[in-house]
């Protein structure tokens, strides 16, 4: 259930998933039942809506419990969304944001409900087939026509100029994994 719909895209879950929003296992047992039953039904801001009735929630809200750490010996972070990257923004802005969103390393992005939300999209934890994961290639072809890849899409093609394919691509790729950025890889 938590890989279809994709929680670990944007949280770490099971000490594994992106570093874009709270690190669940670190704060699962902190709150209630009540409390993540409602964050899962009537989500933050940036989360996707995900339509889930009380039952889905509570067993969702076992599944994270089982998973998390008990006793906080998991390691924490905080999440930081880092200032700058304008192309990106703009860039993700004028050809996705209108339709789509997405929790990012600079933040929410985006304000359209139309389409799927995007966050995580090029991480390894995004929910896809094992040879449908997205990826520069890929994410060019849809942009180019998404007719010929799905043929009942909606989305019409987005023509890119120079350098905007790189920028929305920067605005969707999660932050290394926690180990990565102490190293600085």
């Amino acid at each position: 259930m938590r890989d279809s719909l994709g929680c670990r895209r944007c949280h770490v879950s099971g000490g594994k998933g992106e570093r874009l929003a709270i690190d669940l296992d670190s704060v699962v047992w902190a709150r209630t039942q009540a409390e993540l039953r409602q964050a899962l039904m009537h989500p933050a801001l940036a989360m996707p809506d995900f339509g889930l009735g009380p039952a889905t929630a509570d067993t969702l809200v076992a599944v994270l419990l089982r998973d998390a750490d008990r006793f906080g010996g998991a390691s924490r972070y905080q999440v930081r969304f880092r200032a700058g990257s304008e192309d990106s923004l703009q860039a993700f802005a004028k050809l996705c944001g209108g339709c789509h969103q997405a929790l990012t390393i600079d933040g929410r992005q985006g304000v359209g409900t139309a389409g799927p939300n995007l966050s995580g999209l090029l991480g390894s934890f995004y929910p896809a087939q094992p040879d449908s994961a997205w990826n520069r290639d890929r994410l060019e072809r849809w942009l180019r026509n998404p007719r010929a890849m799905r043929a009942g899409s909606t989305m019409p093609p987005v023509v890119l100029k120079p350098g905007e394919l790189e920028a929305v691509m920067r605005t969707l790729t999660p932050p290394p994994p926690a180990d990565a950025a102490h190293r600085g890889d």
